[in-house]
């Protein structure tokens, strides 16, 4: 990319972001108490780390969809770090760019990268759905937090090494199932992620909840053990089997506000493709390095200035906090 786009971006993003902040379509979007644009659940479009991480530059020529959503929220701000490029010269080796947050290897004990690297993708995925704002996005991912909000997330992981490990692995395992489109309980008999239930006896499965109880036969009685009813030889039991519901993930991104600032290939009609996955090779490269949030601050590891350059979006946030 060529740098006067990187210039462009520098000098306009504010004011962009600003824009699209206020100019939300109002049939998909309702104002909240707080002022924040709400984003109705069956609105939500989200997508994991791995997506955005895979398509974050234009290998193959396909498009940049990480830098169209960092464009269309104007900045992200996550765990206090700015993020307002992917790919663009002079971000590399930066934790500007939101590569370096979603392309790392899982190589710190206290979950602090994977914090940050999901934290990032459902920074993204708010601004996919049209929650473009911090409020509006707070609004959007603490429907589906539990014990936990957006923002003690944010402020424990902007703490660096010094964050709390157990408050790092409770919002890096519900980021993590919610950018997944699956969903965090926390109850008496079961806490953990969970796809959907078991079609017959409600149970929840999937991720952490593992398989459906099978409805086996009891030949001794020819009753099926879960739903009951008579069974035999010829007469099978019902399958007690996983459904999960339609959630974000099941959403494509035609389904997003932000459809039409996607370009060639991204088509829509007759149906909806994406075309090349436009960063894995980048996505490698940058796991390699050694620009992390946990290796950030470590001058014994990598030199005075730790192990990432400065941040060239630092201050580009401020009117979106």
């Amino acid at each position: 990319m060529r740098m006067g786009y990187w210039i462009c971006l520098l000098s306009c993003v504010v004011l962009v972001g600003a824009l699209l902040g206020v100019a939300q379509p109002a049939a998909a979007q309702t104002q909240g108490d707080t002022g924040a644009i709400v984003v109705p659940a069956w609105r939500a479009v989200c997508r994991t780390p791995g997506f955005w991480g895979n398509r974050g530059s234009s290998e193959k020529d396909g498009w940049n969809y990480t830098q169209s959503v960092i464009n269309a929220a104007g900045c992200l701000n996550v765990c206090g770090v700015d993020i307002c490029g992917t790919d663009q010269p002079g971000l590399f080796g930066t934790l500007g760019s939101a590569l370096e947050g979603l392309c790392v290897r899982n190589n710190d004990p206290t979950q602090l990268n994977q914090t940050f690297r999901q934290a990032t993708a459902a920074a993204l995925n708010c601004a996919l759905s049209g929650a473009t704002t911090p409020a509006s996005c707070a609004a959007l991912v603490n429907r589906v937090l539990v014990g936990i909000t957006w923002e003690e997330c944010n402020a424990n992981c902007a703490l660096g090494t010094d964050a709390d490990e157990d408050y790092l692995n409770i919002c890096y395992s519900q980021l993590n199932c919610a950018n997944n489109g699956y969903k965090w309980h926390d109850g008496p008999d079961f806490t953990g992620c969970a796809m959907g239930a078991c079609s017959l006896d409600g149970e929840y499965c999937g991720e952490d909840a593992g398989e459906c109880y099978e409805n086996v036969c009891d030949l001794g009685t020819n009753t099926c053990a879960i739903s009951g009813g008579f069974c035999d030889d010829f007469t099978p039991c019902p399958v007690n089997e996983c459904m999960s519901p339609y959630s974000c993930h099941d959403r494509g991104l035609c389904d997003s506000e932000l459809w039409d600032d996607f370009g060639p290939p991204f088509t829509c009609d007759p149906e909806e493709k994406l075309g090349p996955a436009s960063s894995p090779k980048l996505c490698r490269y940058l796991k390699r390095n050694t620009c992390t949030i946990s290796n950030d601050s470590l001058s014994m590891l990598c030199g005075p200035g730790g192990c990432c350059e400065d941040n060239p979006c630092t201050g580009f946030c401020e009117d979106r906090r």
